[in-house]
């Protein structure tokens, strides 16, 4: 039986000599080939891999890059039953797995009766089993390696994203920005902002904490991380991820570590983030005259000095913050808040936020009507996995066509019939039960609001598709199953 370490002391961590470790690698498992460090290294190297490749290749977005992540999650699978095969019986029982696993077959199943491709139907059932495969994987190596790993992982890639996104916006490049509403929007390899702002949203947890460090140094790298999201969600000018930043904040301010994340801290990171994307917004966001002298230059050298110099002023912000007493903290935090909030507006974006072409709800509300009559036409089997655009096209508006239904149970619904909505129902109701269950966990606020965010996000939207994050999701939500405080009890009276 896997004994999950995701926190504390005690929490393995490959390559340390403690003695933990040592009694990790010595008790090896009934036909475990290596020690538990080396094993939970290689793992991890597989996974960092399936998230990435991906993501580089237009966030999976495309068949070459779907077919990265079945190869690779394929591989973390065989290394995991050849090198620690005594885990995937609780392994399985990952809270999201086993639902993605039955949701992957019933794609693949769909093949039979699709109305479109039948090799698409089963291709695109076998990416969500690679999704219950990166979540069973992700079990196996939190339950050995804790939460930060991943955490850190996902980190590292928002923040590349963010430097390409961002850098593509100042050149007025494509295809890593576009210019949409009268601004330019960073997407990163992603190629659409909404999946780079939600991508920022996830690294916040670690960024707060850095920002919280006693050490100078890790504090201006949090200090810059959170200053890179701001800036990018400034850009890309997307409501969806503004309110699931704030959600964020509000989760980490409520149920985060007080000793590792101080409410103080907590506010003043707020502050600091609504100054960077005004900042982001003004230096890059509306300025949509392309400049041939060298402007675009210019540009991304101004958005780094602004970044540096907001990073440098950190350590003397939270210093204030810790001098002034909390009530007038947060007022001060609020009133950064509002102020930037109404420079922000002012510049132009109120136009984009407010209303399009498409209305208030920027054709949301099209989308969910015609997968419900693709639904209604075909209740009980669905028109098969991947063909929402084929299945609604005669229930869309001429003028607004779409992909995808920007709601995933609808989604489900149109496409797997009965089944098929119900499972989805069950994959947000398994995922809430995660949440619910490690809410207290120590370091569970890591990963959760990646977790959580990923799922509210796909209910107006459609990063499910771009497999690099659906591929980073999974293992977090895997990870976050690792450590249920079931799983801690029933280790509290096993000798160190």
């Amino acid at each position: 039986m896997i004994s999950p370490r995701c926190n504390g002391p005690d929490a393995f961590i490959p390559g340390r000599d403690t003695t933990v470790n040592r009694a990790a690698n010595e008790n090896r498992q009934p036909g475990q080939k290596f020690g538990a460090s080396v094993a939970t290294s290689v793992i991890g190297v597989t996974l960092a891999a399936a998230v990435a490749a991906p993501s580089l290749d237009r966030g999976g977005f495309t068949t070459g890059g779907q077919n990265l992540l079945l190869t690779l999650a394929a591989i973390a699978l065989v290394e995991t039953v050849l090198f620690m095969p005594g885990t995937l019986s609780e392994s399985i029982r990952a809270p999201v797995a086993p639902v993605l696993l039955l949701l992957g077959v019933l794609a693949i199943v769909s093949a039979a009766w699709t109305i479109g491709p039948a090799g698409a139907a089963a291709h695109w059932g076998l990416v969500i089993v690679a999704y219950g495969v990166i979540a069973v994987c992700g079990y196996v190596f939190a339950s050995h390696a804790g939460l930060w790993p991943i955490a850190i992982g996902i980190a590292l890639l928002a923040a590349l994203e963010a430097v390409l996104g961002l850098g593509s916006a100042a050149l007025h490049e494509r295809p890593w920005a576009e210019l949409i509403g009268g601004s330019w929007r960073p997407g990163g390899t992603f190629e659409y902002s909404a999946a780079l702002g939600l991508l920022q949203v996830c690294t916040l947890p670690v960024a707060l904490r850095a920002a919280s460090s006693a050490s100078p140094r890790v504090t201006y790298v949090g200090a810059l991380a959170l200053v890179l999201v701001g800036a990018t969600l400034g850009c890309a000018d997307s409501r969806t991820d503004l309110g699931l930043a704030a959600v964020t904040l509000i989760f980490l301010g409520t149920f985060g570590d007080r000793r590792q994340l101080p409410p103080r801290v907590a506010l003043a990171s707020t502050g600091l983030l609504a100054v960077a994307i005004v900042a982001g917004a003004l230096l890059l966001g509306r300025h949509t005259q392309a400049n041939a002298n060298g402007g675009g230059i210019g540009r991304v050298l101004g958005t780094a000095i602004a970044c540096f110099a907001l990073a440098m002023v950190w350590p003397a912000l939270r210093a204030l913050t810790f001098r002034l007493e909390l009530r007038r903290a947060a007022v001060l935090t609020v009133v950064a808040i509002v102020g930037g909030g109404a420079i922000w507006l002012a510049i132009g974006y109120g136009s984009t936020l407010v209303s399009t072409g498409n209305g208030l709800d920027h054709g949301r509300i099209s989308y969910w009507t015609a997968a419900v009559d693709a639904w209604r036409h075909r209740p009980i089997l669905g028109s098969g996995a991947s063909t929402f655009a084929k299945a609604s096209a005669r229930y869309q508006a001429s003028g607004d066509r779409t992909l995808f239904a920007h709601n995933l149970p609808l989604e489900l619904a149109a496409e797997l019939g009965v089944l098929g909505f119900l499972t989805g129902l069950w994959l947000y109701a398994a995922t809430a039960r995660t949440l619910l269950r490690t809410i207290s966990a120590p370091n569970a606020w890591l990963l959760a609001p990646t977790v959580g965010c990923f799922l509210l996000a796909n209910l107006v939207d459609w990063p499910w598709h771009l497999v690099g994050m659906g591929a980073f999701w999974a293992a977090a939500a895997g990870g976050l199953g690792a450590c249920s405080p079931s799983s801690d009890r029933s280790r509290a009276g096993a000798p160190r």
